[in-house]
């Protein structure tokens, strides 16, 4: 027996009888994001937070941080 994520399920909706989910596709992008967009902030962080310069962390975040799985 082998189970696969989906989604997430958020709500039962009661007088419909289904459920209310998100696509674990979706999840998985806005995971990446925020897991990118923190990496970054670090990474300007410790360069000393220079103003205009924040594209070379992003690329740096991209290259860190590929994929989830």
């Amino acid at each position: 027996l082998q189970a696969r994520i989906v989604g997430l399920v958020h709500l039962w909706n009661t007088p419909a009888k289904s459920l209310i989910a998100t696509r674990v596709e979706l999840i998985r992008e806005f995971l990446l994001d925020v897991l990118r967009h923190d990496e970054a902030y670090t990474l300007w962080e410790e360069r000393g937070r220079p103003l205009g310069d924040d594209l070379q962390d992003w690329k740096e975040a991209e290259r860190r941080i590929p994929e989830l799985w």
